[in-house]
């Protein structure tokens, strides 16, 4: 099983929603634990590491470390044509 670690940032950005939003986010990312049996689940086609989780109109973007067995968030964010610019 997978450890997960949030960033800094993208806790921030997860203050930005309601508290259902957040109940409904944080409810998927700890099923991230059961990597890569997961659905809504791709990998980003620019990098090596990063995946995208899809949540409703939220996407969660992270990366995965194998060797160590941990998954960090990087970012959450809700989908819109900036969702992936600046990763």
């Amino acid at each position: 099983m997978f450890k997960i670690q949030i960033a800094r940032s993208a806790m921030k950005e997860l203050n930005d929603f309601s508290d259902e939003e957040i109940f409904k986010i944080r409810k998927k990312i700890l099923e991230l634990k059961k990597f890569p049996d997961i659905q809504n689940c791709k990998k980003l086609q620019s990098e090596k590491t990063l995946f995208r989780l899809r949540i409703g109109k939220f996407r969660v973007i992270f990366a995965v470390f194998k060797s160590e067995e941990i998954i960090k968030i990087t970012r959450v964010r809700l989908r819109n044509e900036k969702t992936y610019k600046n990763l």
